[in-house]
């Protein structure tokens, strides 16, 4: 059994910092930077791969518990695609002037979670991020409308600061 998102605690041991030259004590606080950065943010950059290997890029709701999960309709390209390859990259970024660019790029393994309960718990939780309350009419028509929870396992991060 999974565990559910709110009982995950990542561990610097999870996330693998891409630059193997950074200290121990470096990567364990790009590993926290990593962690912060990404259960802070609001928008992700998903991209997928089509049959045809073409990708697909899609800006998303998400939250982070050392996985990255995302709300969604088995019917959208970005289900499609990971039903037929799991490989995924994603992008979370800030800042347009220096010195406030920050961003985390990474690449994961994908699975869609199909089963209903766990789909509507999962979906409210990360509609809470974005909404005061479930009653409000684009959050009660969002969860009707997601039928899978996209759960991504993040296999490697690249950080940059400017």
């Amino acid at each position: 059994m999974n565990p559910r998102p709110s009982e995950i605690n990542p561990t610097t041991a999870e996330i693998q910092m891409k630059k193997s030259s950074d200290s121990l004590n470096t990567q364990k606080n790009n590993a926290q930077t990593v962690t912060e950065f990404l259960k802070k943010q609001k928008i992700l950059h998903l991209a997928t791969l089509d049959k045809m290997n073409n990708p697909h890029i899609v800006p998303v709701w998400y939250m982070f518990n050392s996985k990255l999960y995302i709300g969604t309709n088995s019917k959208t390209e970005k289900a499609k695609n990971i039903k037929n390859n799991s490989k995924v990259s994603f992008c979370v970024d800030v800042g347009i002037n220096s010195p406030d660019i920050f961003g985390v790029m990474g690449r994961g393994d994908a699975k869609l979670v199909m089963e209903k309960n766990e789909v509507v718990r999962i979906e409210k939780i990360i509609l809470l991020r974005y909404f005061n309350t479930l009653y409000n009419k684009s959050a009660k028509e969002l969860l009707d409308e997601t039928d899978c929870i996209i759960e991504i396992t993040p296999k490697e991060y690249s950080v940059w600061e400017y």
